[in-house]
């Protein structure tokens, strides 16, 4: 997975993400993260606000040696998002963008702003509602500062456009790609109804896991019985364990469903999103399953194996998000158009 060079870049956006506007105060964490961080990374505040108000602010809780510099549009001439501002921060900082991350919790400005420009982008999100695009853009997502070290230190999983390269690369078809693309926005919609109910899943995994499901796809259409073991063996050569153990799951095989005992939820939300979506459409169980089976006859037995072990699972999600089945169906019907 991909990671930042410590020293590299880390640019902060300040109301809402460091100060809290409304109690008047800095958000709680954030004097023992900037002071962790600042060891190994040079800590700059981004903000559309006033830089002289942000300046006193930071001098007055006792942050303001911990920020290299406060950038604001009186500063560089432009306002978050545009591409101006986040140009004239990195060549004044010497910084390019891929050293560069932007913590934030706007997600318009801070979080697709900053990934347009090429940093990575971190968003803070107390409140863990979900973004606002069917696909996600962010690379991480933190709702407590103090996880803010362990994030940055930890590698993050590919972004979307490195995804969507991935298949690319893999020589898979528009229609292909249409696929994983439905597959992964019903996962990450599972995932995020999840953990709306209290569970350990990370949606995001979840999404870039459904994105590169079928990474595969193309290299095993002469040999259906290894799909997903492929894939699975190119992710894991770049070090993407977690992703590559989702390919290799999502395929059926002879066990029936007796190794998902042992899944984690992304895992189970991927299989279940690419046994629930048609091409680009969900359709739910029956008429996928009869879909298959009609595509691939020589594994309609093992589908009909399969059958039982796919009505328990999704029963399981369902009750993971506190829902009937038809319910949990339709509340998935929304992110595909």
């Amino acid at each position: 997975m991909c990671g930042l060079i410590r020293g590299g870049l880390l640019v902060l956006d300040w109301q809402g993400t460091l100060w809290d506007p409304v109690k008047h105060r800095p958000i709680e964490g954030a004097a023992g993260a900037l002071a962790r961080l600042g060891e190994h990374w040079r800590i700059v505040v981004a903000s559309n606000g006033d830089a002289s108000d942000i300046e006193a602010q930071l001098e007055e809780v006792g942050l303001r040696e911990l920020c290299r510099s406060v950038y604001t549009p009186r500063v560089v001439g432009a306002a978050k998002p545009a591409t101006a501002f986040y140009r004239a921060l990195l060549r004044r900082e010497g910084v390019p963008p891929d050293q560069a991350a932007m913590l934030g919790d706007d997600y318009r400005r801070d979080v697709a702003g900053a990934k347009a420009q090429g940093l990575r982008a971190i968003w803070f999100n107390p409140s863990r509602r979900g973004p606002p695009l069917r696909h996600p853009v962010h690379d991480s997502e933190v709702a407590d500062l103090r996880a803010l070290p362990h994030v940055l230190a930890a590698a993050f999983l590919p972004d979307l456009a490195r995804c969507l390269g991935l298949l690319v690369e893999a020589g898979l078809p528009p229609r292909a790609i249409r696929h994983a693309l439905a597959v992964s926005a019903v996962a990450h919609r599972l995932a995020l109804m999840q953990r709306d109910r209290g569970l350990a899943v990370d949606p995001l995994l979840a999404h870039r896991g459904g994105l590169l499901h079928d990474l595969d796809k193309v290299s095993t259409a002469t040999r259906p019985a290894e799909h997903g073991r492929e894939g699975g063996r190119a992710l894991r050569a770049q070090g993407l364990e977690v992703l590559a153990r989702i390919a290799e799951r999502h395929v059926f095989d002879a066990t029936c469903g007796a190794q998902c005992a042992d899944w984690t939820w992304e895992e189970g939300d991927v299989f279940y999103a690419d046994k629930v979506v048609r091409e680009d459409e969900l359709v739910g169980l029956e008429p996928r399953m009869a879909d298959l089976a009609h595509r691939y006859p020589a594994y309609a037995e093992t589908l009909a194996r399969w059958r039982p072990a796919l009505d328990r699972m999704e029963a399981r999600l369902a009750t993971s998000v506190g829902m009937e089945r038809a319910a949990m169906l339709q509340k998935l019907h929304e992110v595909l158009p």
